[in-house]
Parts: C-alpha cells; sequence; structure tokens
C-alpha cells in the first residue's frame, strides 16, 4: 500500500481554519501541509510586537513521515531565509 502524497500550499484563512478547527489563534503568513485534501500540517511566520516569530505544528497523521516532516522543514526553512530580518523560534517540545 502506498502512502498519500502530502503537498504544501500558501496558508490561506479557510486552510488555517480547517487546520485550526476555527480562526487561527494569531495572524500569519506560512504553508499548510496537505494530505488527501486535508489539513495536517502548518508552519510559518507570525509577529510579536516587531519580532517575527517562526512557528510550525502537524497532526498526528504527519508523525510518522519523516521524509515529509524533512520536506517541511525545508520549505519553512526558505520561507525563513525569505525575510531579511532575524527570525526567532521557541520550541514547545522537546
Amino acid at each position: 500500500m502506498t502512502k498519500p502524497d502530502v503537498t504544501f500550499q500558501p496558508a490561506t484563512a479557510e486552510l488555517a481554519a480547517a487546520y485550526f478547527g476555527g480562526p487561527p489563534p494569531f495572524t500569519f503568513r506560512g504553508y499548510v501541509a496537505m494530505m488527501e485534501g486535508e489539513p495536517v500540517g502548518v508552519g510559518g511566520i507570525f509577529w510579536q510586537g516587531h519580532t517575527p516569530i517562526a512557528f510550525s505544528e502537524m497532526k498526528e497523521a504527519m508523525q510518522p513521515r519523516t521524509k515529509d516532516k524533512a520536506r517541511a522543514a525545508r520549505k519553512l526553512e526558505g520561507f525563513i531565509k525569505s525575510y531579511k530580518v532575524p527570525v526567532f523560534a521557541i520550541a514547545t517540545e522537546p
């Protein structure tokens, strides 16, 4: 059995709401990881005052998909590099 493909789309208000189950907790720019038409991950940058903060999170369906998580990290890294200022991140999990 083959695994379903994971694709990455620019985040829209609709995709973010579908991922978070309602309005996102903050305004952000980034990407949503999609699998079989459903959002399974999200990542991007939100602003806290004048400081850009990088974030990412995923649902259970994405956890065992090591290669797709690596692809998501590279996608987010490229997005972060497009900013011409330092971008910070805080880990909520070890």
